[in-house]
């Protein structure tokens, strides 16, 4: 790989992990919300003795607590953050790197990596990089409907 590859690749890596920090993040707290609303219907259902809507609003407040338990969107989004400090670290010293050190060592950061993000964040990433670099557009991936959901959340 050529240095002005090695450098878009790491950005590139450290996009993806900010993306995904964010896409985790946003779905945490949207689930901590619908949590907190539907128990707080709930218990104001009970108050006023309608047990139908009680128990739909305990159902769906279990809903959200064993959806969050599984996915444990937290737990993803700290993942994300601490995947992407090596990376930023390689990008912040690449001044004083030789370019086979450059790529050496983001291979070995690479290697080590285990997030696995969602391939619509990998596809906003590599536009988000395409734009940072002022590179032609042409290159970016095409956003459907759905991608641009995801970019909402990420």
């Amino acid at each position: 790989m050529t240095r002005f590859e090695t450098l878009f690749t790491i950005r590139y890596a450290i996009r993806v992990l900010e993306r995904g920090r964010r896409f985790w993040a946003k779905i945490d707290v949207l689930l901590k919300v619908c949590a907190l609303l539907s128990v707080s219907s709930a218990i104001y259902a009970i108050g006023a003795t309608d047990q139908r809507i009680a128990i739909v609003f305990g159902a769906f407040f279990a809903l959200t607590q064993a959806i969050e338990f599984a996915l444990r969107p937290a737990d993803k989004s700290a993942a994300a953050l601490a995947a992407a400090a090596p990376y930023a670290n390689l990008f912040a010293a690449q001044s004083g790197r030789a370019d086979d050190a450059l790529e050496a060592d983001y291979l070995a950061i690479a290697a080590q990596d285990d997030f696995l993000s969602l391939e619509s964040i990998r596809r906003l990433a590599y536009n988000d990089v395409v734009e940072e670099r002022c590179e032609d557009t042409s290159e970016a991936y095409v956003l459907t409907r759905w991608h641009r959901l995801i970019a909402f959340f990420a």
